[in-house]
């Protein structure tokens, strides 16, 4: 991540990212019937429809990572 020029308040916010996602997945956990990650799996379906709170992290975490180029691909290159 370092390459993509994230600084050390870049690696905060993607740990509170990451720590939002474990926090939602284990409330949603909480409601699954079975204990088979199977059981998970099937409840969960896309996830975003199922968990709304996926979809706002989602555009949250797209918004940020936008910020940042990515190595090796420029978009000046491509094609309108």
């Amino acid at each position: 991540m370092t390459s993509r020029g994230l600084v050390e308040r870049d690696f905060a916010q993607v740990v509170e990212f990451i720590n939002e996602a474990v926090t939602i997945t284990k409330d949603f956990k909480a409601q699954v019937a079975g204990k088979k990650i199977r059981d998970f799996k099937d409840q969960l379906g896309d996830g975003v429809s199922v968990v709304p709170q996926l979809r706002d992290l989602q555009s949250r975490v797209v918004d940020f990572s936008r910020q940042f180029p990515v190595v090796g691909f420029n978009t000046s290159e491509l094609d309108d």
